[in-house]
């Protein structure tokens, strides 16, 4: 028998590790946008970046 608090632990976790792989996630995605920055430097390509960086942030919170 799980007891209510140790249920309680459990989902916590899992929200825990669901966050973090998102984050991962993100991450990944922003390191490779960067690689294609540093590549061809353009301030159209930096503003797309921008717009889709807070979306992003929107999509997370």
């Amino acid at each position: 028998m799980v007891l209510p608090d140790q249920k309680e632990k459990f989902r916590r976790m899992r929200f825990h590790l669901s966050l973090q792989r998102n984050n991962l996630k993100a991450n990944g995605m922003i390191k490779i946008l960067m690689t294609l920055m540093s590549r061809n430097h353009g301030r159209i390509k930096m503003n797309l970046f921008c717009l889709w960086y807070d979306g992003l942030h929107c999509n997370l919170y």
